[in-house]
Parts: C-alpha cells; structure tokens; sequence
C-alpha cells in the first residue's frame, strides 16, 4: 500500500495527519489575514501579536502540541511578514524584525506571569544553583512570580518572607513536588511539614490535597514512559504539565500522547519550566491579574483564570 493508505488503516496517525494539514492550512489564511493588513508599523506590531495568539489558542482546542514556544515559530511570522512587504518595517532585516518581534511579544498584555514549577539547590540535589539567583534570572527573564517546588521538602516560610521582602514587587511562593512511584505531582497552596513524608500513596495524597482545599498537578507525564502508573482517571489532579523544559528532550509522539491523556481526563493544562538552573527559565502561566494572595492564586489556577505563556 502507498504512505497514504498505511496512514488511513491507523486511526491514530490518520488524526495526527489531519490534524497537521489542516493546523497547517488555518495557520496559512491566518497568516494572509494578519500579515497582509496596511497600516502603520505600530499596527503591524500588533496584527503580528494578535495572530502570535491567535495561533496558540487553535492549537490547543485542536489537541495539538503548540509551535507557539519554539523559537522557530515567531521567526515564521517574522518572515512571512518580511516576504509581504519587506518595506513596510522600516528598513529592518528580517533578523532584526525577529528580534523586535520577539521583545514585543515579551511586553504583550502579560498580566502575571508565573512559573509553578522551580527547584533550587537549596532544597534539591539536581539544582544547580541557589534560590536567590534562580529569583534574580526570573526577574531578568519577566517574569512576575514563581513558585518553588523542592523534591519531597517545603521550603522554610522564613526563605520564602525574605526573598519576598528582596525582590518586591516579584512574588515568591512555595509548594512541593512529590514522587509517588514513577509519577511526579506538584501540591501547591499547603504548607504542613506532612507533606515531606517519603511514603505517599496517590489516593492519600489526593484526599489530603481535597480536604485542605489546595492544588495538585501531575508533573511532565509520559516522560520517560509512555503511561502513568497513577490512577488519575478515578481521582483527577486539578491540572497536567505538558509543557516543561524536560518534556522538549521528549519524542514527539509522546509528548502528543500526553496532551491527548489531558484532554481524555478533562483537566487543564500547565507550562512550567521545571527549572533547575537560570539558564532553564522558559515556560510560565500568565494569570489575568496578579493575585492577592497564595489562596487567590490556588483559586485561579483551579478555575483557569490563566493562559500558557513563555519566558523568554
């Protein structure tokens, strides 16, 4: 049989080829839309940031794996508005019109944006460096908040009061990232030395999440497997992490197979960096107004009052 007839007699790589043709078709017209408007260079900025997300948004309700992050992406915009109307941006090169579309679409109606997921090497072996710096190349990178997420160990409210008092108006926050066989789960929002235990079992840990009304998210699913040993069908986390600095080191196919088990467990879906180093800052939450507290910002993570961002 040709290429074609072995993708239809798999359903599951028929869906991912339709779903390329067409993401591929609608990003075409999108493109002719936005790029192919006059006006002045300012609305030209601004139709290239409206189709940016205009774009992230269909792929996600498409269930497909969004390009929105990859350098790669912004520099597609860049250059199919180069090639409409090179004359149009003012004498720039089609890199520098990269770069500034870049540093604009950093500045773009961010609300607030923070990483839920930080270790550091106060708190965690395979940290590289310690919580001050990691806040400082946050700040450096726009971000306006982050939460650290130490293996099996809350950080001190002592650490997380100075750093706050430091580096005002940035907030800082802490949770915990728990491992509960192969699958790991962020708890946010509960601060009781309990949760340090090493011998967790999901539905425990879940029940307690539930009963002290805080946050659970399963971390980078399918990153080293293609299942979850959890029983997250029977009892749901608030959220799965699909992007994550450590999930772009994974096959394609399963990080695709992660975003379709989100969509089967009907939760929503989390972009944190899992940093462990500066240099690893890259994805983030952009909630749509800073939150007055831990509680508020538990609150809007649960009711998804945020979009997928990147730091860049």
């Amino acid at each position: 049989m040709t290429d074609i007839e072995d993708i239809i007699d798999n359903k599951q790589d028929f869906a991912d080829f339709a779903g390329d043709y067409l993401a591929d078709a609608l990003y075409a017209e999108l493109c002719n839309e936005y790029l192919g408007r006059p006006g002045t260079l300012e609305e030209r900025f601004e139709a290239c940031g409206e189709l940016y997300e205009l774009m992230f948004t269909l792929t996600l309700r498409m269930s497909r794996l969004c390009p929105v992050y990859d350098d790669g992406f912004v520099a597609h915009i860049a250059r199919e508005a180069f090639m409409r109307d090179s004359g149009a941006w003012e004498g720039m090169t089609e890199k520098e019109l990269r770069h500034t579309l870049r540093e604009r679409l950093k500045r773009r109606n961010r609300g607030f944006a923070i990483d839920c997921h930080v270790h550091t090497s106060d708190g965690s072996a395979c940290a590289e460096h310690p919580a001050r710096l990691m806040v400082e190349a946050a700040v450096h990178k726009g971000l306006n908040g982050l939460i650290i997420t130490e293996h099996s160990k809350l950080t001190s409210q002592n650490i997380i009061d100075a750093l706050n008092a430091e580096f005002s108006p940035f907030r800082v926050f802490s949770g915990i990232e728990i491992r509960i066989r192969h699958d790991d789960f962020l708890v946010l929002g509960l601060h009781d030395e309990i949760l340090n235990r090493l011998d967790w079992e999901y539905i425990e840990l879940y029940q307690y999440v539930r009963e002290h009304n805080g946050y659970i998210a399963l971390a980078h699913p399918m990153r080293c497997w293609m299942g979850v040993d959890t029983n997250v069908f029977s009892f749901r986390p608030d959220a799965l992490e699909i992007y994550s600095v450590n999930m772009d080191n994974v096959v394609w196919e399963r990080r695709q197979q992660a975003l379709r088990f989100a969509n089967d467990l009907g939760v929503r879906i989390l972009a944190n960096s899992d940093a462990h180093a500066t240099n690893a800052f890259r994805y983030c939450n952009v909630l749509e107004r800073e939150p007055a507290d831990e509680s508020e910002l538990v609150r809007m993570l649960k009711a998804g009052e945020y979009r997928l961002g990147r730091a860049y």
